[in-house]
């Protein structure tokens, strides 16, 4: 891009000294000239600072959708433990109750 700037200058200064144009002319349109590469070169800064920061985001979601994953196959193997026990508990008699006179008993002999 700033090759593209420079060839553009130069061509347009090149334009300018063949068309004749008179000394304040071609001052002014150094100058344009100048702005014009000082803006590209700011853009130029700007477009590599947002690469970066668009790199770091990436990495930064990359790493949430990891965790998410991780958290995900957490979750997914808790909820087959708890599934796993409610069919163990489901198969397993009921407890039965003890009539009140064994549990009298069984309170006096401890």
């Amino acid at each position: 891009m700033k090759r593209m700037a420079v060839a553009a200058s130069s061509a347009l200064a090149v334009v300018m000294l063949l068309a004749g144009c008179d000394t304040k002319e071609r001052e002014s349109m150094k100058n344009q000239i100048s702005a014009l590469e000082q803006q590209v070169s700011q853009a130029n800064a700007t477009i590599t600072t947002l690469q970066t920061s668009v790199k770091q985001l990436q990495a930064d979601v990359q790493s949430v959708r990891n965790d998410r994953d991780e958290l995900v196959a957490r979750l997914d193997k808790i909820g087959s433990e708890v599934d796993s026990l409610r069919k163990a508990s489901a198969k397993k008699p009921p407890a039965a109750k003890a009539s009140p006179a064994v549990q009298k008993k069984t309170s006096k002999s401890r």
